[in-house]
């Protein structure tokens, strides 16, 4: 169980009737203080099947130009996520454009080397409540990858495991890019 997030319909409902894009544009990949954050995270109700794309797109309609066209950029990001699983499945395993190599960087032999209180504190959160914002996500990723030379494949398979919101389409998409 998360403490962040309580499933459920009704929680889903509640948290996208809650929701208030004004200064998502600006906000959106702010990661400490978690205060300043301005995800909505409302990812997990969507993975599980209780929003919708259509349903959330016309839930930030109201909103400052600015940020529900952010937002909503986001929201194409996922659908286009869903096509591009949907057409090639599984060979989203194997990268689409280019291979890259696993280099020697080996960082104590931990890719996300907890001696790093940036990466500590991003993977108690994964490990706790199961979410981190996006450029929290970006940030283990580049340091699993390109610091620590580590197959992207098996971080991609460590985010899958612990993230409610964990997505093949977009977890794998978002590693390859």
């Amino acid at each position: 169980a998360s403490p962040a997030f309580i499933g459920g319909q009704t929680e889903a409902d509640r948290r996208l009737d809650r929701l208030d894009v004004t200064g998502y544009a600006a906000r959106r990949n702010e990661v400490w203080p978690p205060e300043r954050r301005g995800a909505s995270a409302l990812s997990p109700y969507v993975r599980h099947g209780l929003l919708t794309l259509p349903r959330m797109w016309d839930a930030v309609g109201d909103g400052p130009r600015r940020d529900a066209d952010k937002y909503r950029d986001e929201l194409l990001w996922q659908e286009y996520a869903r096509h591009l699983y949907a057409r090639l499945g599984p060979a989203t395993r194997h990268a689409l454009r280019h291979d890259i190599l696993p280099t020697a960087h080996d960082i104590d032999g931990d890719p996300w080397p907890p001696s790093m209180a940036c990466m500590s504190s991003n993977l108690d959160e994964l490990h706790g409540d199961g979410w981190l914002v996006n450029q929290a996500r970006m940030w283990l990723a580049s340091q699993w990858s390109v610091r620590s030379g580590a197959p992207w494949q098996d971080g991609e398979n460590e985010f899958f495991t612990h993230l409610l919101d964990g997505s093949r389409a977009a977890n794998r998409l978002g590693w390859q890019w």
